[in-house]
């Protein structure tokens, strides 16, 4: 999850144990993301970020799950 952001614009913004949390800025709009360090995440966590990533950038959420196969 965290190469996807990472290719779609989003930057480090800090790790505070097992969590890190990355930000995309773009004119006036701010989306911050926290990504758990987990071996699997569950399918909850994982939905809630494709939606606020998909949302804020436009997408559709499938587009966002074809980038992570």
């Amino acid at each position: 999850m965290i190469k996807v952001l990472e290719k779609l614009g989003f930057s480090f913004l800090r790790q505070a144990g097992s969590h890190v949390q990355l930000r995309k800025v773009v004119g006036d709009k701010r989306l911050r993301v926290t990504v758990p360090l987990h071996d699997e995440l569950s399918m909850a966590t994982l939905n809630t970020i494709v939606t606020d990533v998909a949302e804020f950038e436009g997408m559709t959420k499938e587009q966002i799950y074809d980038l992570l196969r």
